[in-house]
This record gives structure tokens, C-alpha cells and sequence, in this order.
């Protein structure tokens, strides 16, 4: 218990001390990169939406390039954008069924694991806290992002104190 109000603490402190982080921040991590120029311009043009918070805009066409470049590289990392967007626009389950359609894709670590990331963020946000818990566990102290370190504490800590058990997280 010590130990999770310290890590809390600790995680508190050093988001006051960087400042508030971006609300639309991207997403962090070096990810796969298309060799289809036509592909890498509209995943760009997706996320360029996405950070400058058009949501609806960005989901739409992340769900676009899905469909056109679905044998893309890339591909894996527009289904995390959704689910992410999904999580921010208040849709956990949506974001869940994301997820999972990435389960068994043939898709790289980096994105494997932004995928488990953000169903845990979905986990929480849906009332699933034991499985929150599980799949957000392994990332702390692994995530250099701000934006991301507060959603995981965050989600971490609305999960652990749901079960009643903050041990847990």
C-alpha cells in the first residue's frame, strides 16, 4: 500500500512539475512505417488531425485508411488511433472491439503494445477494473509520455480503488 501511495505521489509530482501535458498529445513510440507513399500521406493527414483535436475528423479517416490499407503496415497503428480516440470521446467498449480485432494480427511490438495499453485505458473506463488493472500494470514506469503517464495513473487508480484493493495496481 506504501508502495502505491509513493508511486502516486511520485507520479503526481513530476506531472506538476513538467506542466499540464496536451490533451490531444499523439501517440508516443518509434511504430512501423509504410513504404507506400500514398498510404504514409493519408495515415499522416490522420494524425495531423488527431493533434490538432479534431476527433471526429481523425477517427474518420484513421477508419478510411483501415479500409483502403488494410495490408499496410500502418494499418495496426490507425486501429490504435481509434481506440484511442474512442477512449477520449467517452466510447470504451468501442474502443475494446478495436482492440481485440487486433488480437492475432500480424502487427509489430511497438503497436502490440500500444494496443494493450489503450484497452487497459478502455478497461477501466468501462468498469472492467480487474482487467484494467492486469493490462495496465506492466506499463509503469515504462511510458515516457506526460499525457500518457497521467491516463495511466489515472485509469490505474480509478480501477485499484473500484476493486478496493490499491495494492493491486
Amino acid at each position: 500500500m506504501m508502495r502505491l501511495v509513493l508511486v502516486f505521489g511520485l507520479g503526481a509530482a513530476a506531472l506538476a512539475a513538467s506542466g499540464c501535458p496536451p490533451r490531444h498529445a499523439p501517440a508516443a513510440g518509434l511504430g512501423p512505417y509504410s513504404e507506400d507513399p500514398d498510404a504514409e500521406r493519408a495515415f499522416k493527414a490522420a494524425v495531423e488531425l488527431f493533434e490538432a483535436g479534431s476527433l471526429s475528423d481523425a477517427d474518420a479517416a484513421f477508419a478510411a485508411f483501415a479500409n483502403d490499407y488494410g495490408d499496410d503496415p500502418l494499418y495496426g497503428s490507425a486501429i490504435v488511433y481509434r481506440a484511442r480516440i474512442a477512449v477520449e470521446q467517452g466510447a470504451p467498449r468501442t474502443a475494446l472491439a478495436l482492440c481485440a480485432s487486433l488480437e492475432g494480427a500480424a502487427v509489430d511490438k511497438v503497436t502490440s503494445e500500444r494496443a494493450r495499453f489503450y484497452e487497459g485505458v478502455a478497461a477501466a473506463a468501462a468498469g472492467e477494473h480487474a482487467r484494467a488493472v492486469d493490462l495496465l500494470k506492466p506499463f509503469l514506469g515504462a511510458l515516457t509520455e506526460p499525457a500518457e503517464n497521467e491516463t495511466l495513473l489515472s485509469s490505474l487508480w480509478r480501477a485499484a480503488s473500484a476493486l478496493g484493493d490499491l495494492g493491486r495496481a
